[in-house]
């Protein structure tokens, strides 16, 4: 667990050292997909609200049954978020304009950029009343989950700086749609 997430931070914090590990490590798959249920977690947490100052029991979704239900359509639907996002990349990158990676190597790569995700905690935190910081900390995650997926795509691929942004792009932006319905569908 302390590798994996020291690992992860190092790639939010866009170093290049983690990289060659993720490359080499076929094992690596477990901590992102670790990384991954963590952010659905966070996400699921922040969906309920517990981490409102204001919540009270009459925020919750109800029973346990319904919470955990929530738990787990948020959590599975967040890896296949991920799934979706590698496929994605993995059709653009490495078919279209010949990049170096196989599937599973960009699932590696991209399930470990997710960590700026566990932002997503505090999606219904409004400490100030006149600017809603929640839908602030859920676009400073995701525009970081962003850079440092085009960052470690860069690596993995051996594409340049456009193919590795436009490869990127459409599947963090499929993300991004996910995550909205859930907190539609959720809220």
């Amino acid at each position: 667990m302390k590798t994996m997430l020291k690992q992860a931070f190092n790639v939010a914090l866009l170093k290049s050292s983690p990289t060659d590990r993720v490359i080499n490590d076929p094992d690596a798959i477990l901590h992102s997909t670790g990384i991954v249920l963590l952010v659905g977690i966070s996400l699921t947490l922040g969906l309920s609200g517990v981490f409102d100052p204001k919540f009270g029991p009459e925020q919750s979704w109800g029973s346990f049954n319904e919470r955990l239900i929530a738990l787990w359509i948020i959590t599975i639907t967040t890896l296949v978020g991920w799934i979706l996002w590698s496929g994605s990349v993995y059709l653009f990158a490495s078919k279209f304009l010949g990049g170096g990676a196989n599937f599973k190597l960009i699932m590696r790569s991209l399930g470990i950029c997710y960590l700026p995700g566990i932002l997503m905690m505090f999606i219904k935190n409004p400490y100030n009343d006149s600017i809603p910081l929640g839908p602030i900390f859920f676009g400073v995650g995701m525009v970081w989950i962003l850079i440092s997926a085009i960052k470690i795509n860069l690596n993995v691929q051996d594409i340049d700086w456009i193919g590795g942004i436009l490869s990127i792009v459409p599947g963090w932006f499929l993300v991004g749609l996910i995550f909205n319905l859930l907190m539609s569908w959720f809220s």
